[in-house]
């Protein structure tokens, strides 16, 4: 593990609810909000149409199953440098789990992130695979 890759986590986030989209494709988990408790973390497996639980996170909701969850897009993080140039482009407050991420990370490079590879995230290693963002949260942000 490259102990220079190291940031803290400033938030997990879950969607305990889903919300219609704007552009009536269905159901979206985007909008997930902080919880304060021990979330468990898995591997779901391959990418499945309809699995029961796509996701890595207990308790998190994934709608759209053809395009999200499975092992490489199980935990989604995004980091708080980023949310903070959104809100200055947006002109608005943008709380953690506002584009459907997971984890709120500071001072990781997220955009340069592998498949695959490993952080250091105070005492815990987090595995991190990127994806690119959905049409529900580009739709957020025009």
């Amino acid at each position: 593990m490259d102990a220079s890759r190291s940031g803290v986590l400033l938030s997990v986030n879950l969607a305990a609810q889903t919300l219609p989209t704007p552009h009536d494709t269905g159901r979206t988990g985007i909008g997930k909000h902080l919880v304060s408790w021990p979330v468990a973390v898995c591997d779901p497996g391959p990418k499945r149409p309809g699995h029961p639980r796509p996701n890595g996170l207990a308790g998190d909701i994934v709608c759209t199953t053809e395009h999200h969850g499975g092992t490489d897009q199980a935990v989604y993080a995004y980091a708080r440098e980023d949310l903070d140039w959104w809100e200055r482009e947006l002109g608005y407050e943008l709380p953690a789990g506002q584009f459907g991420e997971n984890l709120t990370t500071q001072g990781l490079d997220l955009a340069n992130t592998l498949v695959g590879e490993r952080w250091r995230i105070g005492g815990a290693v987090v595995l991190q695979a990127p994806r690119r963002a959905s049409r529900a949260r580009r739709s957020r942000t025009g």
